[in-house]
């Protein structure tokens, strides 16, 4: 028995590395009942997070937000699904909405968020308040970051310049 078929999500990553999002997709939710295939539901939150995560990719933000939204309702602490749902509303420019998301992600506990990730999500939402014109809130998340290891500190840097302009 090979792994593919112990896992089912094994196939759905093989799929998704090659790019062929449609035919995981379809592993994962049944195209004529829009619910998940039996084989993935013993794990709701890894599968609509899955289909969430094409979705994305195929550039359908609403399909995958709604998908972040399940597997979120599976497990409230999924910080990756906290974070993914602050994504599409960013990308969908609803900052009010993606700020909500990124906050609600940082009040999971630290022991579950490693400092990397949290400095991501920092700079997420610092990024929707600038979106917001909410230039000193943002700046004073930005200024946390400077010394953050790579891209995040020179973004953090890069937007706070930004964010600097409209404050003064």
């Amino acid at each position: 028995m090979t792994i593919e078929n112990q896992d089912p999500f094994a196939k759905i990553y093989t799929l998704i590395k090659q790019r062929k999002l449609a035919r995981a997709l379809r592993l994962i939710i049944d195209p004529e009942t829009h619910q998940l295939r039996d084989s993935v539901r013993f794990d709701r939150n890894h599968a609509w997070y899955c289909a969430g995560d094409i979705f994305y990719k195929q550039n359908n933000l609403n399909e995958a937000k709604e998908a972040f939204k399940k597997a979120l309702r599976a497990w409230s602490d999924d910080i990756d699904a906290l974070t993914a749902i602050g994504n599409c509303y960013d990308d969908l420019r609803r900052p009010k909405l993606a700020e909500r998301y990124f906050r609600r992600a940082l009040l999971v506990p630290a022991t579950k968020l490693d400092k990397e990730k949290r400095q991501s999500i920092m700079l997420n939402l610092g990024n929707s308040l600038f979106d917001q014109h909410r230039f000193t809130e943002a700046c004073k998340f930005y200024r946390k970051l400077l010394d953050a290891p790579a891209e995040i500190g020179v973004r953090a840097k890069k937007n706070l310049a930004l964010a600097e302009r409209h404050v003064l």
